[in-house]
């Protein structure tokens, strides 16, 4: 979308292609500032940069940027904006282009929400194979133990325990 933006944020003119992007009538736009349109986290940037463009500072903003969109929603933007002077060199008005990223920007989400699920997933099944390893490395001389304890027991229980047979299994359990 290309505009025409006054010194102080009003929308002078709009093509048809920004409209669609921000979701609003020609008549719409020309009733707002970008400032009505912008998200409030990305307007002391918008400021700041306005600065910088009428001071001299650099002649050329780009930017990716945050608009709200009539419906509410986000719409992400790729964001070139330039001063325009009159020719007594008096800044006139900004030229901007706006690019939607909006569907970029989500596919950066989701491929950053999928990276973080595979780290957890990767951290989950190390956590997995430790306990597993840990499980069997403690299950062999668990099941000793529990062998000759109840050897130990079934010598008790059977009234005629052998005294060193009986030292064996409980010894064994140590």
């Amino acid at each position: 979308g290309i505009a025409h933006v006054g010194l102080d944020g009003r929308w002078l003119r709009v093509n048809d292609k920004l409209c669609t992007i921000l979701g609003y009538s020609r008549e719409e736009l020309l009733a707002l500032t970008f400032q009505d349109l912008t998200y409030p986290d990305d307007l002391a940037a918008s400021r700041a940069a306005i600065e910088k463009l009428l001071a001299g500072k650099m002649r050329t903003h780009l930017a990716e940027k945050r608009y709200l969109h009539k419906d509410g929603t986000i719409v992400w933007a790729n964001l070139a904006v330039r001063v325009v002077h009159r020719p007594d060199g008096e800044p006139e008005y900004f030229l901007t282009v706006v690019e939607d990223i909006t569907k970029r920007k989500q596919a950066e989400a989701d491929l950053q929400a999928t990276q973080a699920e595979m780290e957890r997933l990767a951290r989950f099944e190390v956590a997995s194979q430790t306990a597993s390893a840990i499980a069997h490395e403690l299950g062999q001389p668990l099941n000793a133990i529990a062998t000759f304890a109840g050897a130990a027991l079934r010598l008790l229980q059977g009234g005629n325990a052998d005294p060193g047979r009986l030292q064996h299994a409980v010894e064994a359990c140590n």
